[in-house]
């Protein structure tokens, strides 16, 4: 049994004794206090005097509760429109039996709790380290239906929802759904990983079994959504503790200073059906901090899919996926881009000499891209460092703004490093910009196979692919953003498969949101970048 279980059992004991001698309940056995119990907390009608254990002796603030451990099967239910001020700092350990659960009771907005700056640690550079609620060690807890922000004046190292663990093993089964997470003063640097939610570990810490879905999350900084695990992974001396069983689901993002979502030393995570709108906003980060919509860190076998990543800016980088540093066999698919200032997608790896962490056999294909990599700064589509053995296959690309984009950039991070055993086939790439070069710099093996182009191209696509042609798509109407292919289009005479993006972005069962729409202080419709006609159809023959 766990130090934290026994704390918790003790602590959690004493609460309960409280709370039933303020109710004029009779003490519990022992046996009584392995039960579940329901606390209550209810901004309006609470009296912090009252026991908590029902609707009508609920508690009125976040004080009875805050800093203890909780038992397993415990719930703690908000009233909803209740608006709580200050912190919840909260550990313990459930089953799977019996999850200990955060939520919301009765009909209405959901309970907000705004954090009020109170810090727990302070960061080296002299910032504050803040969270709304923060929880240590947990394990099978399920935290849903509630509203989190953490408005400060200025920006710091602020979390929403921070979750740490650092006792090592694994720490299982945690579930955030349907909170919506705003107005979060996190940093405009990733160091300290501030985020809208945070999930941060330890050496020899991982998670196994984390569910993230249908959250809404706007305004915050650095991060939207990160799990974040311990960064000095190592093959060779066996130092890599991935967390297992991740998966990020149905969320929306927008607004956000940084990434979008980031699922670090992870085996297998899952990321799909995600919305990221406008990511990588913060104009001033300089050489230090790069960003990008989705992307996996340090992880095996990550499967990106069914995503929509719009409206990126940022300095450097700013592109909608990205696949960083020591990753193995990455997968990006049926994914949607569109007004991503830093391109469609990065691969790198920043380690100098680092053979052992570089990112290896990636696959990149079905994803459709519109009218990315124009930011004046960078002007790259598909942003290619230190990778090898690489797949970019059956994409679409469709350029139809003026002005010039680099549509391949390979560089070496000044190290010496350049990408190696890259193939690029089969790819529709449509240009009406006004150039579209290719820069290959001294990359090895890159093989170009059969792309098709159209438009407008530097001289350099034909040197590297003699096989490919030049046939125009017959995109139903590019002028109205309709880049839908008829089933008679010549492509896929030429070896271009159909597929459909029909499922890119958030499931058609998104009642969730319009739920928290009516509660917003902003318009929803702010956050919407224009969706191109008819690209849920795109490549439906």
């Amino acid at each position: 049994m766990m130090v934290a279980y026994r704390l918790g059992h003790a602590i959690g004991g004493a609460i309960l004794l409280l709370a039933m001698s303020f109710c004029g309940i009779e003490a519990p056995t022992e046996s009584l206090l392995e039960g579940a119990q329901t606390f209550y907390l209810d901004s309006e009608g609470g009296d912090d005097s009252h026991c908590g254990l029902h609707p009508d002796t609920a508690w009125r603030t976040l004080e009875p509760l805050d800093g203890q451990t909780l038992l397993p099967g415990t719930q703690v239910l908000f009233r909803a429109g209740s608006v709580f001020e200050g912190h919840l700092n909260l550990s313990g350990q459930g089953n799977s039996e019996a999850p200990i659960e955060l939520g919301k009771y009765g009909e209405g907005p959901l309970p907000k709790i705004v954090g009020q700056g109170r810090p727990y640690a302070m960061h080296p550079n002299g910032e504050i380290m803040t969270a709304t609620i923060r929880l240590d060690n947990v394990a099978h807890w399920i935290i849903r239906d509630l509203a989190i922000t953490h408005p400060l004046p200025e920006r710091g190292f602020v979390w929403g929802l921070f979750i740490n663990a650092d006792g090592g093993g694994h720490y299982a089964d945690l579930t955030l759904r349907g909170l919506h997470v705003h107005n979060v003063s996190g940093s405009v640097r990733r160091g300290g990983a501030p985020a809208g939610i945070g999930l941060r570990l330890g050496r020899n810490t991982a998670f196994d079994g984390v569910l993230i879905e249908d959250c809404y999350i706007h305004d915050v900084g650095f991060y939207g959504i990160v799990v974040d695990g311990w960064l000095n992974r190592n093959r060779a001396r066996g130092d890599y503790f991935p967390s297992r069983n991740v998966v990020i689901r149905n969320n929306l993002l927008h607004d956000i200073i940084g990434d979008g979502i980031v699922p670090i030393i992870c085996e297998a995570p899952l990321v799909e059906h995600n919305e990221v709108h406008r990511h990588t906003l913060n104009q001033t980060m300089g050489e230090q901090e790069h960003a990008a919509g989705i992307w996996p860190f340090g992880c095996d076998d990550a499967h990106i899919r069914y995503n929509r990543v719009m409206g990126g800016r940022g300095v450097h980088d700013g592109e909608a996926y990205n696949v960083d540093n020591d990753n193995r066999n990455a997968v990006i698919e049926y994914n949607y881009s569109q007004n991503n200032g830093g391109g469609f997608l990065l691969m790198c790896t920043f380690e100098e000499e680092d053979e052992e962490r570089l990112s290896t056999g990636t696959v990149v294909r079905y994803n459709v891209s519109i009218n990315d990599g124009y930011q004046p700064w960078g002007r790259n589509n598909v942003n290619v460092g230190e990778v090898e053995q690489a797949v970019i296959e059956n994409n679409i690309f469709a350029f139809t703004l003026p002005g010039e984009v680099v549509f391949t950039n390979c560089w070496d991070y000044d190290q010496g490093m350049w990408a190696r055993d890259i193939t690029f086939r089969r790819n529709l790439i449509y240009s009406l910009a006004d150039t579209l070069r290719f820069n290959w710099g001294e990359a090895e093996d890159i093989r170009l196979d059969g792309n098709i182009y159209w438009g407008v191209f530097d001289e350099n696509w034909n040197k590297k692919d003699p096989d490919g042609v030049v046939v125009d798509p017959q995109f139903a109407d590019v002028q109205a953003g309709d880049f839908r292919l008829p089933s008679d289009s010549p492509v896929f005479a030429h070896g271009f498969r159909p597929f459909s993006v029909a499922g890119a972005g958030l499931t058609a069962d998104s009642s969730w949101l319009r739920e928290r729409d009516a509660s917003l202080e902003r318009n929803p419709e702010e956050w919407a970048v224009p969706i191109p006609k008819g690209y849920f159809e795109t490549c439906t023959p």
